[in-house]
């Protein structure tokens, strides 16, 4: 089981992770090995959904919910315009998640990962109105550049403006720190620029990428299209307690952080015992912003007030520990306490009893070396983004399978989505 995770620890040191978000809302992303990747020419030929022909047997669907409200629901309450994360709009009949790249730079070093990120997704074409393309001055060209194009037509002020966290390669002083991706779509303002994903994951990365770390890379690009596409962490839920062990002792600043806070003479802090200051901290968003920036990260939304504006509907359904959306138990480890077993996330076994140390990792898309969209992932987009009757009809099947069966095998290019401790 464990070949190979001292050196994912080691990655998740240096930034697989989504960035603190202590000066704005931004939302935003860990990673596994994926065999069947499909490079850019492939995906400019069209098979941008390999698995589409494959049946659909035997899946499971849940109610995910951790995300931005539905379009109809914010139409009927009349809060369109009023807020800054929903999902994208109907543009002739489809839901699109229109994208450029910042410059030159960033398209020569992103696109690849990209176009792969984007056939991670490509299962949910099939049951949901949402497609990710570049904007429409570029005529489907993946590498699409933002501002004016060769035919004299100009990228959209809302599209998805995706940068290089590397402004220069080869200056380590202009690199820049964490990746940050906006979350939904901005009904406040029309200025460009304000849907945005800056990625910092091949930062401090040899060149080329080795195998295990293009694969990581790619399933946190296909994380943070999550962020874009208006989806939440799972492993911030407010009732993620009942699911997961959260070790805010395990992340890698922890010792920092506590050298910090027990030197801060913070009136808050008066009178409590070491763990006490901790459950304060991250209970408290002002104190972890001040004090402990990565346990953002790991907060329970019911604490954060970026999540205030986020509902969940009345039906909640189980938790997705093989969500895209999900942190790994590697994300934002300490290396040394990883050594001794300590990791900042840890499943819970679902009868409340001991879980062996294997069974107990969370991985970012259900498994370490093969990420995958879920099919709560899929779920949930075809809630924010329902499709035309013929795919809204495949998600009624979709949810009276589930009903029929607690639990399958699922197929080959999706995770189950609830696991059984043995």
């Amino acid at each position: 089981m464990f070949w190979g995770l001292f050196t994912l620890l080691a990655l998740s040191s240096i930034g697989f992770g989504c960035r603190p978000r202590c000066q704005s809302i931004d939302k935003s992303t860990g990673l596994p090995k994926r065999e069947d990747t499909f490079n850019i020419t492939q995906i400019l030929q069209g098979n941008t959904s390999p698995h589409l022909k494959r049946h659909d047997d035997g899946i499971t669907i849940g109610k995910r919910w951790f995300s931005v409200d539905d379009l109809e629901y914010l139409k009927e309450k009349g809060k369109l315009d009023k807020v800054a994360n929903a999902p994208w709009p109907e543009v002739c009949g489809h839901s699109w998640l229109r994208y450029c790249f910042k410059d030159e730079h960033s398209a020569n070093s992103l696109l690849d990962t990209l176009a792969n990120a984007i056939a991670l997704w490509a299962p949910a074409e099939f049951y949901t109105d949402m497609v990710i393309q570049p904007d429409y001055a570029c005529n489907g060209d993946y590498r699409c550049v933002c501002g004016t194009q060769p035919n004299g037509q100009s990228t959209a002020n809302d599209a998805l403006v995706i940068s290089d966290g590397r402004p220069d390669p080869d200056d380590e002083g202009t690199w820049l720190d964490g990746t940050e991706t906006t979350s939904g779509y901005n009904y406040l303002s029309d200025a460009p620029g304000r849907h945005s994903m800056q990625f910092t994951n091949i930062n401090n990365l040899q060149q080329p990428l080795s195998e295990v770390e293009r694969n990581r890379v790619i399933s946190t690009m296909a994380h943070e299209l999550g962020h874009a596409m208006g989806l939440e962490h799972e492993h911030q839920r407010p009732d993620r307690d009942d699911y997961l062990i959260v070790d805010y002792t395990a992340i890698n600043t922890y010792e920092e952080a506590k050298h910090e806070w027990e030197n801060a003479n913070l009136k808050e802090l008066e009178g409590l015992t070491k763990p006490q200051m901790l459950q304060r901290i991250v209970t408290s968003y002002r104190l972890t912003c001040l004090l402990f920036q990565n346990a953002l990260e790991f907060m329970n939304a019911d604490d954060a007030p970026f999540y205030d504006e986020y509902l969940a509907p009345e039906e909640v359904g189980w938790f997705d520990f093989s969500s895209i959306m999900m942190y790994s138990s590697t994300t934002f480890a300490d290396p040394n306490k990883g050594r001794k077993g300590q990791f900042p996330l840890k499943r819970q076994s679902l009868n409340r009893g001991q879980l062996n140390r294997e069974r107990s990792f969370v991985w970012q898309g259900g498994e370490r070396d093969r990420a995958r969209i879920s099919s709560t992932d899929i779920s949930r987009l075809a809630d924010l983004y329902p499709g035309d009757a013929t795919k809204q009809q495949r998600m009624e099947d979709w949810h009276q399978e589930t009903n029929l069966k607690s639990l399958v095998v699922g197929i080959d290019h999706l995770v189950p989505n609830k696991l059984l401790a043995k």
